[in-house]
């Protein structure tokens, strides 16, 4: 997982939220291809206590 995470973005706009161009869905599937099915509320939960928000990044 980690090679998939570090060619996404980052973005700190609030010093409490973080926002990534990772949506739930997408890291749902990448995690299933690596052979570690998370379902879709899990992943939400953990980026809700992680702080992390999806939104779409632009270069």
């Amino acid at each position: 997982m980690a090679s998939h995470l570090a060619a996404n973005r980052l973005i700190l706009v609030d010093e409490q939220i973080i926002y990534t161009d990772l949506t739930p869905t997408r890291l749902e599937k990448e995690l299933a291809e690596m052979q570690t099915p998370v379902s879709n509320d899990l992943i939400r939960q953990w980026m809700d206590e992680q702080r992390l928000r999806p939104r779409i990044i632009r270069g």
